[in-house]
Formats: structure tokens, sequence, C-alpha cells
């Protein structure tokens, strides 16, 4: 079993991996007065992040919902990112389509898809 000491030490590596900076946006909606709603974004934090291809299960997950082309985006353990946010890396904005979840997790790790 991994001590906290042990873990704390394996997610400072991780974040010394992350070479890019990440800006994770959120939406809110409000009402667009005919029964629908309107998306505003806006940045809900700023992180350090690491783009990379998927391994073997993410391979297997992102077939599964049948995307094609996914990016697994590595951010610091605990950063809070949902399905329903976007990630804004450069120039490159991402989709979250899965956020993948671990036993003695080092680093959050989700499943993107690129918008063109």
């Amino acid at each position: 079993m991994l001590t906290e000491a042990q873990l704390a030490a394996m997610r400072s590596t991780q974040v010394l991996a992350q070479p890019s900076t990440a800006t994770i946006s959120r939406p809110t909606f409000s009402s667009d007065g005919a029964g629908g709603s309107t998306a505003t974004w806006a940045d809900a934090t700023k992180t350090t992040v690491r783009v990379s291809n998927p391994t073997g299960l993410e391979y297997e997950l992102a077939a599964k919902l049948q995307v094609e082309g996914a990016i697994t985006l590595t951010l610091p353990q605990g950063t809070l990112v949902t399905v329903s946010d976007k990630v804004l890396v450069g120039a490159r904005s991402f989709d979250i389509l899965a956020v993948l979840v671990g036993d003695y997790a080092t680093a959050t790790r989700v499943l993107a898809k690129e918008k063109p």
C-alpha cells in the first residue's frame, strides 16, 4: 500500500511532466426566452496539462464511444473537470468525453476530442 507521502511525490512528478498550460472553460446557461437556453462559456481555472495519444484501455473506451482521434489530457490530480467542460491548450480546443478514474490516482486524466 502506498503512503500519502509516496502519492504526493508521484503527483509532483506528474506535474513536472505537464509542459503546457490549459484553460478549463465551463458553461453557464440562461433562458433564451423561447423555452430553450443559451450557453455562455467562462474560464473556470488555468492549470498545467500534457496532451497525448490514448493508451490501450483509453483507446478501447474511445472505440466504445465511437470516437475517432481521441486524445488523452493529463491534468494535476484533483483538477475539477467534467464532460460539460472544454479545455483550451494554446490554439487547440478539446471537448471532454470522459473523466478517467482509478485507484491511487497521481493525475486527473480525461479522454477528449479535439475540435477542428
